[in-house]
Order: C-alpha cells, then sequence, then structure tokens
C-alpha cells in the first residue's frame, strides 16, 4: 500500500510538473549536471526550431554554435557563471536554422521528478527589444545630425552679423530659411507621436482635389523655378469632406520628395483622376526609384532609402505621416518604382456618401 501511494504521489508530481512546464509562456530548457539538454516545452521548440527529442542528449553548446568561439567551452563557462551566482543576462544563440537569436535568460537549480539536480533555464526572446533600442539609438544620432546642421548655420550668420556690426539681407534670410526647416523637422516629430498614438485630428471640410492640386504644384514651382511639371486633372471638379491642410500635407511630400530624387532635367507629372467610388492622386518622378526590397519598408517610422540619396536630409517620417493621413481619411497610399526608371507614388481618397455637390 504505501508502495503503491509513493508511486501515486511521484505520478502527480509529474503531472503537476509537466502542465506547469508545457503551459509556460517563455522557452524552458533542462540541463542535466553532465551539461546535456534533458528536457525542453513546447515554447523553447517554437524559439529554438530544435524538437524535444532533438535537444534532449545534446551538449548545452548546441544554441551556441552559431555565436560561439567554441561550443565545447560554453558549458566550463556556464558552470563558472553558476558559482559566481550570474544566473541572469542577454546572450546571442542561434536557432536550428543558424539564425541568431537574442534572448535574455535566468537560471535556477532544482531537483525534479526523473531528472534529479538540474539546472532549469528559462528564456525570453528580446529581438523585438533589441531591434526598438537600436532604432531609438539610431533615431537619436539621426536627430542630433538634422537639428545641429541648422543650428550651425544660423549661428554662423549670426556670428557674421554681430562681428561686421551690419544688417546682412542674406544672412538673414539664410536664418529664417533654417528656423523653417527646424520647424518642419519639430511638426514631423509632433505629427509622427500623434500617428503612433492615433490622435491624428483631421477638421474636415469641401475641399475640391484638382484645385488643391494646382495650389500645391504652384507651390513647387516657385520653390523649384527650373523644374518641369505636368498637371493633368479631369474636366469636372472633385469634391470630397476632407481635412485640406493635411492632404495639402501628403502632396507637397510626394512632390518634394520628387523634386529631391530625380534629375534637374527630368520632368515631374502630377494627375488627378477619380472613378464613382474614389478619387485618385498620382506623383510621377523619373529618377533613381527604390529598390523592391526597399518598397514594403518605405512607409515605416525613420526609414530612409539607401543608395544615392540616401545622405538627404530629414527624419525619414514624410512617407509615414502621410501613409498614417490618408489612411485616417480612409485611404490607401502605395508606390510604383523600379530602380533607374523613377517612382509614382498614389493615393486614393473614398468619395461615395461623403462627396459633396457642387460645394
Amino acid at each position: 500500500a504505501r508502495e503503491r501511494a509513493a508511486r501515486a504521489a511521484a505520478e502527480a508530481a509529474e503531472a503537476r510538473y509537466r502542465g506547469l512546464f508545457n503551459g509556460v509562456a517563455d522557452a524552458i530548457t533542462v540541463i542535466g549536471a553532465d551539461g546535456r539538454y534533458v528536457d525542453a516545452n513546447p515554447a523553447a521548440e517554437a524559439l529554438f526550431g530544435y524538437t524535444r527529442d532533438e535537444l534532449r542528449g545534446q551538449r548545452v553548446g548546441l544554441l551556441s554554435q552559431a555565436t560561439a568561439g567554441d561550443p565545447e567551452q560554453v558549458w566550463p563557462s556556464f558552470q563558472t557563471r553558476m558559482e559566481r551566482g550570474d544566473v541572469r543576462g542577454e546572450y546571442e544563440l542561434a536557432r536550428k536554422d543558424g539564425t541568431p537569436i537574442a534572448v535574455e535568460a535566468s537560471v535556477t537549480r532544482a531537483t525534479l521528478p526523473g531528472f534529479g539536480d538540474v539546472y532549469v533555464v528559462m528564456s525570453r526572446d528580446i529581438s523585438e527589444r533589441r531591434a526598438l533600442e537600436r532604432m531609438q539609438r539610431e533615431f537619436m544620432a539621426m536627430i542630433t545630425h538634422e537639428l545641429k546642421a541648422p543650428l550651425t548655420s544660423m549661428r554662423g550668420y549670426a556670428q557674421l552679423m554681430q562681428r561686421r556690426g551690419a544688417y546682412l539681407e542674406r544672412g538673414v534670410s539664410a536664418i529664417l530659411d533654417q528656423t523653417y526647416l527646424l520647424e518642419r523637422l519639430v511638426n514631423d516629430m509632433l505629427d509622427a507621436a500623434r500617428a503612433g498614438s492615433g490622435h491624428l485630428e483631421l477638421r474636415r471640410g469641401p475641399v475640391e482635389l484638382a484645385a488643391l492640386a494646382r495650389d500645391c504644384v504652384e507651390q513647387a514651382r516657385t520653390s523649384a523655378p527650373e523644374r518641369a511639371m505636368r498637371l493633368a486633372t479631369p474636366e469636372a471638379p472633385i469634391y470630397g469632406n476632407w481635412d485640406r491642410d493635411r492632404l495639402g500635407q501628403v502632396v507637397n511630400n510626394q512632390l518634394t520628395n520628387a523634386l529631391k530624387y530625380s534629375p534637374d532635367t527630368s520632368v515631374i507629372e502630377v494627375e488627378v483622376d477619380r472613378d464613382p467610388a474614389e478619387a485618385t492622386f498620382a506623383v510621377r518622378d523619373y529618377g533613381v526609384g527604390i529598390a523592391t526590397d526597399a518598397q514594403g519598408r518605405l512607409f515605416q517610422r525613420f526609414f530612409r532609402v539607401e543608395g544615392s540619396y540616401s545622405g538627404a536630409p530629414g527624419l525619414g517620417l514624410g512617407l509615414y505621416i502621410a501613409k498614417s493621413l490618408v489612411e485616417a481619411h480612409d485611404g490607401r497610399i502605395w508606390v510604383e518604382s523600379e530602380p533607374g526608371a523613377g517612382s509614382t507614388f498614389r493615393f486614393t481618397l473614398p468619395i461615395g456618401d461623403t462627396e459633396i455637390a457642387g460645394a
């Protein structure tokens, strides 16, 4: 009877252990006293790509073989850390397919049914956190650079006028230009923050899209009078209940990019059209184009295309903000591009019941 009771207690303990072990969301691997894996939960199988049976019996250096100099030294190093009480840390490991993965791991000594004294390693994937931290560092470096350039220019002209003790029209004009640039950078950051928190506000009213296009093209011609621009609009006006200033921001972003990333001798084409359900706005340039692998990330925050024009000023927020503004109008925005042949940016706006006839 005592034997049956002991067996039943052991089975119950095993069942409790297995239930907890398999139900934990973090990856858990169990390492025996000889430095070999003896168990792994489903989360560990999903994280590392090895099945439980594939891990069992393998040396602990298996997951470090793509990132460590000598996998055979992993176990002695592990034991040394345990002796120091160093039971938590961040590590670079490798999945079964060889792809690297960053994990935060903690180790606990335990006695488990059927295994005796073991080390229980709980690992959590921190790849996204690492990517976010890297993006934050890159953003801080980028914004420091972008803010420093206009400030340096403004200080230089101010010091020149101070030394000469005279008013310089050219200096004042340059300082004003740099303040406008700073204002744009700050506004971009504010809009990106609002878009990220879902707080982009629209002030809707009657807008005629072709008239908006003409105004934006004329503004672009003023800033770049040497550039050739063609505007095509339908004969009938296109009215909608939209935010004119915000749509102007989207159009100006597309025109600015077209001017920035295409040769001075090339033409920029702007087209406004509609069908019964939606209006379409397109800006085409004949510039460097965008690599296929970059097009899918083009509308992400802080993303900037590498290549001939990667040194152009900006924070990589313009297209992210444009996408947020178009989507706030229940529209869509995308790019069609071929490297070396230019790009066409299009966005649509639903008309439907929101159209204001004869507004």
